[in-house]
C-alpha cells in the first residue's frame, strides 16, 4: 500500500534484521497495510473499510498476555531522599519546627512507543531496491525504532513552621491555635527522549532525523508465540557497517521541544491557619490561607555535535516568568451531642503553573488551573471511643486541568508530517532553503506536552474504625464517586483547525476507489495547522498529501484522518463515564499477640472490592460494564528487642493479591462498522475487547524497621 520513502536523494532507512544480523537499506521497499484501506482486498475481493486503527482480537492469532515490544523494554530508576527535622518546644504554648528536604530521582526507560512496533508482511523479493535475494519474502515481521526516555527530577525545600496556643479562659471567646509556615523550594525537572541512530549525522544534519535512524526487525514464525516480538536493540552491534563506512550507534536526542525540555522553579510559600474552640469545645472552626509565588525558568539548549540538542542550565539562555497562586479554606465541626458531630469544609484555589506542562499554540507554560471543593458529613464516637464512624458527601470542580488526555500523539505526528514535507520542499531547486525552512519547522512543532480539560466530581464515603479489643482492630471503607470530563483538548483542536459538528469533529478525509486518502480543505479552519499543511502541499506535486508518505508508512492525508478519528475517540471515551468504577469497598483487620509464645507477632489481612468498570454503551444508550476487581492481602509481622542492641526491630511481610488473580481487565469493547456496540470472537469464543489491562501478579514485600 506504500513505499518506505523514495529511493532517491539523501533518504536512508537503515534496517537491522536480528534473525541473521543483516543490515540493509529499506528505502523504496514496499510496505503492506492493514484492512482499513480500500485498496486492500479480502480473499473474496471485498475492499477494506475506511476507519482508524484496526486491531486483532482473536487470542489464537495474538495471545492477550504477549508484549510485542519484547524483552528489550526496560526501566531503571534510582531515588535519593534525605530529610533533616528539628523541633523546639519554646514554651508550653509555642512550638517551632525547622525542616530541610532533598529529593532526586532518575528514571531511564528503554521502550517502543506510539504505533510501533509495526506488524507487516514482507512483500519484497530483494533486501532493498536492487539488493540481494530476500530469504524472508512473504514472512511476517515486527519492526520499530528503539527509544530511550530519561527523566530527572530534583527538589530542595527549606521550611520553618510555628504554632501558638492561647486560651482566653472565656466560654464565649474560647481557646485558639494559630499556625504559620514559610518555605523556599527549588525544583529542577528535565525529560529527554532519544532514539537509536548512527552517530555523526551521516545523512541529515538533525541527529534524530529518520534518515539517521536504525530500525530493528524480527521475522516471526506463525504459531510460535515466543517469536511474536520486536527485534532487540541489545542485539545490534555497537558499530555498524553501512555503505562502506563504520558508524557507532548512539541514542540521539530529540530536537529541542516537546520531547526534550527542562525547567526550574523557585517558589516561596506562606501559610496561615487559625483553629478555634468555642462553647466548651462544642464548636470548632478552622480558616486558612496560603499564597505561593514562583519564578518559572524554561531552560534553553546547546547543541552537541554527536548527541544533538542538550538542556542547558545557563540562566542567560532561559525564559523566566512569574506567577502567584492563592488558596483559601474554611471548615467547621459542631459537636451536637457527645457521640455525634457535624462537619463542613469549603476551599477554593488557583494553582501554580507547572513548568513541565506546556500547551499549544506556542509551547509555553500553560495557565494554572482553578478549583473549588466542599464536603459535608457526620462523625460518630461510639462505645466510649472504641468505635469511630464518618459519613461524608463531597463535590469538586477543576477548570483547566493540564494532562496528556486529548494530546497523545501530537508531537510525533507533527514531526512525521514536517519531516515528510522537508524531504520534498527543502534544498537546491526547491521552494525553501534550510535557513528558510527552520522557522517554519519550529512553528509546526511547538514544544507543547499537555492539553487542558475541566473535571467535575462528586460522591460520598463512609469509614468505620473499631478497636474491637485491646489487641484487635478493624477498618472498613466504602465510597461512591462520579466524575465527568468536559472541554477536552480545546487548545489542540483549535491549533489544528478542526471544526465541530454537534458532539464530534468533522472528518474531512475520505478514500477513493483506489484507496487513496483525499482531503476536503473546507472541513478545516483556514487559520489552523492542517490548512498550513495543505498550503505547503500545493507548492510541489511531490508534496501532495494523498501521496507524500511519512516515516510511519502513512500518507499525510491518512495522518489527518487518524488525527480526527483519534480525537473523536478520545472525547467519546473521556466525556463518558467509561473507565469509572463508581463503588469501592475495603476491609482491613489486624491482631497483635502480646502474651504467650506468640508474643510480638501481628497477623492481619485485607479485602478490596471495586465495582465493574464502565466500558461502553448499548444501542439503547445503557452503560456496559467490564469486570469487578477483588483483591486479598496478607500482613505478618514480628517485633522484638535484642540484648546489647538498642531499640526495637520489626520484621514485616506484606503480600498483595494473595490469591494471584490474573484475569485480564476489559477496558473497552471492540466495535466495527457492523457491530458498534461490541461483537464476539468468531466461533462464539467470547466478547472481543479493543483495550484491556493486565493485573499485577502476586507481590511479596519484606521490610525490616529498626526504631531506637
Amino acid at each position: 500500500t506504500a513505499r518506505d520513502v523514495a529511493a532517491t536523494g539523501n533518504n536512508r532507512r537503515v534496517t537491522f534484521i536480528e534473525n541473521d544480523g543483516t543490515i540493509f537499506d529499506a528505502r523504496g521497499t514496499y510496505l503492506t497495510g492493514s484492512y482499513n484501506n480500500a485498496a486492500v482486498r479480502a480473499p473474496d475481493g471485498t475492499p477494506g473499510v475506511t476507519s482508524g486503527t484496526l486491531r486483532i482480537h482473536d487470542p489464537r492469532l495474538f495471545p492477550l498476555h504477549l508484549n510485542a515490544a519484547g524483552p528489550g523494554m526496560n526501566r531503571e530508576q534510582s531515588l535519593r531522599n534525605m530529610t533533616l527535622i528539628a523541633d523546639w518546644q519554646v514554651t508550653r504554648e509555642l512550638a517551632i519546627n525547622l525542616a530541610h528536604n532533598y529529593q532526586r530521582t532518575r528514571a531511564l526507560v528503554t521502550l517502543i512507543s506510539g504505533s510501533e512496533p509495526f506488524l507487516r508482511g514482507d512483500a519484497n523479493t530483494t533486501l532493498g531496491v536492487g539488493g540481494a535475494n530476500n530469504p524472508y519474502a512473504g514472512r511476517l515481521y515486527y519492526e520499530g525504532t528503539w527509544r530511550r526516555d530519561e527523566h530527572v527530577g530534583e527538589v530542595r525545600e527549606t521550611r520553618i513552621s510555628a504554632s501558638y496556643t492561647f486560651d482566653t479562659k472565656s466560654k464565649w471567646f474560647g481557646r485558639h491555635r494559630l499556625a504559620a509556615m514559610a518555605s523556599m523550594q527549588d525544583t529542577y525537572d528535565a525529560r529527554t527522549s532519544s532514539i537509536l541512530a548512527m552517530a555523526g549525522r551521516p545523512f541529515n544534519a538533525v541527529p534524530n532525523n529518520a534518515n539517521n535512524l536504525v530500525a530493528v526487525r524480527y521475522y516471526l514464525t506463525e504459531g510460535d508465540y515466543g517469536t511474536y516480538r520486536m527485534g532487540d536493540y541489545r542485539r545490534v552491534p555497537s558499530t555498524i557497517n553501512f555503505e562502506g563506512r563504520s558508524y557507532p550507534l548512539i541514542f540521539a536526542n530529540a530536537v529541542a521541544g516537546a520531547n526534550n525540555s527542562g525547567g526550574e522553579q523557585e517558589a516561596v510559600s506562606a501559610l496561615g491557619v487559625l483553629q478555634s474552640y468555642f462553647f466548651n469545645d462544642k464548636l470548632v472552626t478552622t480558616v486558612g490561607f496560603r499564597r505561593d509565588r514562583a519564578d518559572i525558568i524554561e531552560l534553553g539548549y546547546y547543541s552537541d555535535p554527536i548527541q544533538g540538542d542538550i538542556i542547558d542550565r545557563d540562566r542567560s539562555k532561559a525564559t523566566v516568568s512569574s506567577a502567584t497562586a492563592d488558596t483559601g479554606s474554611a471548615g467547621v465541626v459542631f459537636h451536637a451531642l457527645p457521640w455525634i458531630s457535624l462537619v463542613a469544609n469549603h476551599s477554593s484555589n488557583k494553582g501554580l503553573p507547572s513548568f513541565s506542562r506546556k500547551v499549544l499554540p506556542d509551547g509555553r507554560v500553560g495557565a494554572p488551573s482553578e478549583g473549588e471543593g466542599s464536603d459535608y458529613g457526620l462523625n460518630f464516637e461510639l462505645m466510649q471511643g472504641r468505635v469511630n464512624a464518618r459519613l461524608v458527601y463531597f463535590q469538586a470542580t477543576e477548570m483547566g486541568r493540564l494532562t496528556t488526555i486529548g494530546f497523545s500523539g501530537t508531537p510525533g505526528r507533527n514531526t512525521r508530517v514536517s519531516d515528510a514535507f522537508a524531504g520534498v520542499l527543502v534544498g537546491a531547486g526547491r521552494p525553501y532553503s534550510a535557513a528558510e525552512w527552520a522557522p517554519i519547522y519550529a512553528a509546526l512543532n511547538p514544544a507543547a506536552t499537555n492539553a487542558a480539560h475541566d473535571l467535575e466530581s462528586e460522591g460520598y464515603e463512609a469509614r468505620l474504625t473499631a478497636n474491637l479489643t485491646k489487641n484487635w482492630r478493624l477498618i472498613a471503607n466504602y465510597s461512591h464517586t462520579d466524575t465527568q470530563r468536559t472541554n477536552i483538548g480545546r487548545e489542540v483542536t483549535a491549533w489544528y483547525g478542526l471544526t465541530n459538528n454537534g458532539n464530534r469533529y468533522v472528518q474531512g478525509v475520505r478514500q477513493d476507489s483506489t484507496g487513496r486518502f483525499v482531503v476536503d480543505p473546507a472541513a478545516y479552519s483556514s487559520g489552523g495547522t492542517i490548512a498550513r499543511w495543505l498550503s505547503l502541499a500545493a507548492q510541489r506535486p511531490e508534496a501532495n498529501v494523498s501521496t507524500l508518505t511519512t516515516t510511519g508508512g502513512l500518507t499525510v492525508a491518512q495522518e489527518i484522518f487518524d488525527l480526527v478519528d483519534a480525537t473523536n475517540e478520545t472525547n467519546e471515551e473521556n466525556e463518558q463515564r467509561w473507565g469509572l468504577r463508581p463503588h469501592k469497598i475495603s476491609l482491613f483487620t489486624a491482631y497483635d499477640f502480646k502474651e504467650g509464645w506468640l508474643n510480638g507477632f501481628t497477623a492481619g489481612g485485607g479485602w478490596r472490592w471495586r465495582s465493574a468498570n464502565i466500558i461502553g454503551r448499548t444501542a439503547g444508550g445503557g452503560e456496559m460494564t467490564g469486570r469487578a476487581l477483588v483483591e486479598t492481602d496478607l500482613l505478618l509481622a514480628y517485633s522484638r528487642k535484642f540484648s546489647r542492641i538498642p531499640g526495637k526491630f520489626r520484621f514485616q511481610i506484606n503480600v498483595t493479591n494473595l490469591l494471584d488473580k490474573d484475569e485480564i481487565i476489559p477496558v473497552r469493547l471492540a466495535s466495527s462498522e457492523t457491530a458498534p456496540y461490541g461483537f464476539t470472537v468468531p466461533g462464539g469464543r467470547g466478547v472481543a475487547y479493543s483495550r484491556y489491562d493486565l493485573v499485577t501478579p502476586r507481590e511479596i514485600r519484606f521490610t525490616t524497621t529498626w526504631s531506637y
